[in-house]
């Protein structure tokens, strides 16, 4: 017996039944039937989509002393993430405020879509700090 495209058709039904977008397993079974053959074949798999790894970088900073760091999502920077996702939080912590060099640590990061759903699960997530300047008030 010779299968043809007609007579031997393979319906993919995904378990469960969605759009396989976010970090996670997901099952798939197929079912096969056809009007030339008595036998009905299924078969499943799984397969996972893992999560993407990201860096969060703390941005340097120069401040005069008694000041304090900028923080907000707009004092760091998100690179290697999904098109249209953006940092929608981020923690920044700066060792010291004392005159010298210092680092700023960025922490707690939240991503999320261009719909704005927090998608943060879906990524590994590696931490770059950045260098905070004091400067002395003194003229």
């Amino acid at each position: 017996m010779r299968f043809t495209p007609n007579s031997f058709k393979i319906p993919l039904i995904p378990s469960p039944a969605q759009t396989a977008t976010n970090a996670n397993s997901y099952t798939i079974t197929a079912k096969g039937s056809g009007t030339n053959i008595d036998t009905t074949a299924t078969g499943s798999a799984t397969w996972t989509i893992g999560k993407k790894a990201v860096t969060v970088t703390a941005n340097n900073q120069t401040i005069i002393f008694g000041s304090d760091i900028v923080t907000g999502v707009n004092n760091a920077t998100l690179t290697n993430a999904v098109a249209g996702h953006k940092l929608s939080n981020v923690t920044l912590v700066a060792e010291a405020l004392t005159v010298g060099t210092h680092t700023i640590t960025a922490s707690n990061a939240k991503i999320a879509d261009s719909a704005n759903n927090d998608v943060t699960e879906n990524y590994e997530i590696t931490y770059v700090s950045g260098e905070l300047t004091v400067n002395s008030s003194e003229l």
